[in-house]
């Protein structure tokens, strides 16, 4: 439900300071903020429907119809609401940030990266919308652009922990094993019950040949949480380099089972293929 009551809340607020600088709006908008507190999404979009027919140019009534369409998953309407109050505008980054949401939730990194930076025009002193433009790069392969968002975030708020995690993971997706060990173990020592920063320090020390420091990382990591699919997957990977075969199918059963995404995951992972001739691997893929 796409985790409706904190969005809910959020929503409200943003509507609520969006209402605060119109000039006395018709009295259709408060009806339609009430309408929305309710619940009572198509009431409340028609209500603002209404509003806009008597002031086009009201940039509240557009983003609040945006955020209506949003939750009610009307997201092609509410694209186009989001953006028609950025342009009416142009100094507020709250169409632009629930814009990069949406585009998350669609799995449209190019435009969720977009939509993150033009917010980060408008608020750049704030680290999660800086967080948020970082994992948009990195899903699309900009990992310079990547890093540089988190440092900015880091610097911001040095205590920000997923700041600080992402900036490992990002390390590691651009093969930078080097310093995503250098900066995990940074991490470790700072946060030690953080345990996706282990399994991702785990899994640089792999890549680099030094899987016995590899096992030990990622199994801190599974001390601290064992239902954490990540680092059974990079178990699986570190036991079978060190020649455990049927032990690594274990570990990537475990993971697929905690998050079916690793079936596929290791149905194309290249470092998993002297298991691909295995019954028992090949019952797990299934």
């Amino acid at each position: 439900m796409r985790n409706m009551i904190i969005y809910m809340i959020i929503c409200i607020l943003a509507s609520v300071l969006f209402c605060q600088n119109a000039k006395e709006p018709p009295e259709e908008f408060n009806r339609g903020v009430e309408f929305f507190q309710q619940g009572k999404y198509s009431e409340a979009i028609e209500q603002w429907r209404k509003v806009i027919e008597i002031d086009e140019n009201l940039a509240a009534a557009w983003f609040n119809m945006a955020v209506a369409y949003d939750i009610t998953g009307q997201d092609s309407l509410a694209i186009e609401c989001y953006h028609r109050a950025a342009e009416l505008r142009p100094e507020d980054p709250d169409p632009w940030i629930y814009l990069a949401q949406l585009h998350r939730r669609r799995e449209e990194p190019y435009l969720a990266a977009h939509a993150y930076k033009n917010a980060c025009q408008r608020r750049n002193d704030d680290p999660e919308l800086l967080n948020g433009l970082a994992i948009a790069l990195d899903m699309i392969g900009d990992f310079a652009g990547a890093i540089e968002a988190l440092n900015n975030a880091i610097g911001l708020d040095s205590l920000y922990l997923s700041a600080q995690v992402n900036k490992i993971i990002v390390h590691n997706h651009a093969a930078q094993y080097d310093s995503a060990i250098i900066f995990g173990e940074e991490t470790v020592n700072r946060f030690p019950d953080e345990p996706i920063s282990w399994a991702q320090l785990g899994y640089a020390y792999h890549k680099l040949g030094q899987d016995k420091i590899a096992l030990s990382a990622v199994d801190s990591a599974l001390a601290i949480f064992e239902n954490l699919a990540m680092a059974h997957y990079y178990r699986g990977l570190i036991l079978l380099s060190l020649g455990n075969k049927n032990e690594a199918i274990e570990e990537i059963e475990k993971a697929i089972k905690l998050h079916d995404e690793y079936r596929e995951t290791a149905f194309e992972d290249a470092e998993l293929k002297p298991l691909m001739d295995m019954p028992e691997f090949q019952e797990i893929l299934r």
